[in-house]
Formats: structure tokens, sequence, C-alpha cells
């Protein structure tokens, strides 16, 4: 199992920088990438966080929801924590989006 996880591992395969984002976004991510760190080894681990970094680099950031009262702002979280936890910071900014735009009908 070692010697597979090594050659798996090999060089063109390191854990990407994450230096760039926000400690919400580091969070996020490395949630969403905890299956494959725990259960696939580090080569799948670092695959995931380079997959979650394009997705998150095409997606727009997340949006401004300083206008919600605190209990709107805690309730729109709250919904989309499950894709911050479990599909990574673009599929929580894409539903905070969806969130404020249902908010606004």
């Amino acid at each position: 199992c070692l010697t597979t996880q090594l050659s798996a591992l090999g060089s063109s395969n390191r854990r990407p920088s994450l230096d760039a984002l926000s400690g919400s976004e580091r969070e996020s991510i490395e949630a969403a990438c905890s299956s494959d760190k725990y259960l696939n080894g580090p080569a799948a681990y670092n695959q995931c966080l380079s997959g979650q970094l394009a997705m998150l680099e095409r997606q727009p950031r997340k949006p401004n929801l300083s206008r919600l009262s605190g209990s709107e702002r805690q309730s729109v979280e709250a919904a989309c924590s499950s894709d911050k936890y479990l599909n990574g910071p673009a599929a929580y900014n894409t539903c905070l989006a969806q969130q404020l735009q249902q908010l606004r009908k």
C-alpha cells in the first residue's frame, strides 16, 4: 500500500498552495477533500485540492451578505453549509447567490 501511494504521489502531484484563499475558503476546500485525504491517500487529496481550486477560479467569489440582517445571514449560511463542507467553496458561493436571489423575489 505504501509503495502504491508513494508511486501515485510522484513529483508531479504535489499539494497546491492554498495561501491565496481566505480562511473560510481553505476550510471548505479541505473539508470537501477530506474523504480523499483519509480514504484514498495524498495523491487523490492533492488532485481534489487542485480541482477545487480550479472550480473556485471559474466561479464568482462569495457574494456580499452585508445587507442582510444577522438572522437572514445566519439562515442563508446554514442553508448552504452542506455545500460548504461537502462540495467546496465554489458550490457554497453558488448556493449563497441562489439564496440571495430567492430573497429578492
